[in-house]
């Protein structure tokens, strides 16, 4: 029976390397929702222990795991509640960046900058490489395909955001209508910071996702109602 009481020692060592490694884990980035699996997990795990009263080192674990989890949730609370948005931050971040907690949409903004565009101004070119992303908070502009007008940017648009992340050309040539109010980064910026935080990356992507498909919809309108007059 030795092999047996062995294997038995050694699934003692395992239940508490699993423990350490679960809480390693959650002291790293996980959302809200895997926070709150976790912890109904764990305490249903605390519950098992105590009830047999064998499993020591199972209870010590699971009551690990709720603190360290209860600790990163009262953190990800305390962020939330410090956090501040001005008017145009606001604005920003309801156009794109609505999936993102507060401190993650502010840090993300934070890399950009505020900037006054003049009328006329040029912010990208048909076919040549699309430096920046923008957001258009107060202003105007215009879009146009081989030099013919084929749309308009009003506040709440986002410019650049077919290529900016590809790193693609621009694929149309857009220039401010009047004096405006802009947020911009540098697509470089943005690429290098999307590739360190992942999980952002996939919030902006949808969100870029559902502009792009808000204006190719509206362009489409414009041109059919072109063709039917």
């Amino acid at each position: 029976m030795r092999w047996f009481e062995a294997m038995v020692a050694n699934a003692a060592w395992l239940a508490q390397l699993s423990g350490l490694l679960l809480g390693l884990a959650m002291v790293g980035h996980a959302s809200l929702k895997t926070r709150i699996g976790v912890i109904a997990a764990a305490f249903a795990a605390l519950a098992f222990a105590l009830s047999t009263r064998h499993h020591g080192s199972v209870a010590f674990w699971a009551a690990l795991v709720i603190a360290v989890n209860a600790i990163k949730i009262a953190q990800l609370e305390l962020g939330e509640r410090k956090t501040r948005f001005s008017e145009r931050d606001e604005h920003l971040r309801h156009a794109m960046l609505e999936g993102l907690s507060r401190p993650q949409a502010r840090a993300l903004i934070d890399c950009g900058n505020w900037v006054n565009g003049k009328t006329d101004e040029p912010l990208m070119a048909e076919g040549e490489a699309t430096t920046h992303l923008y957001f258009l908070h107060k202003g105007g502009a215009s879009v146009s395909f081989a030099r013919s007008p084929v749309g308009t940017c009003r506040p709440g648009d986002l410019i650049g955001d077919a290529t900016a992340i590809s790193g693609a050309p621009a694929t149309a040539t857009v220039k401010l209508t009047e004096p405006s109010e802009l947020w911009c980064i540098w697509a470089d910026e943005l690429r290098k910071y999307l590739a360190l935080h992942p999980e952002v990356r996939s919030v902006l992507e949808h969100g870029l996702n559902s502009a792009l498909r808000d204006k190719l919809s509206s362009a489409n309108q414009r041109l059919a109602e072109r063709a039917a007059n």
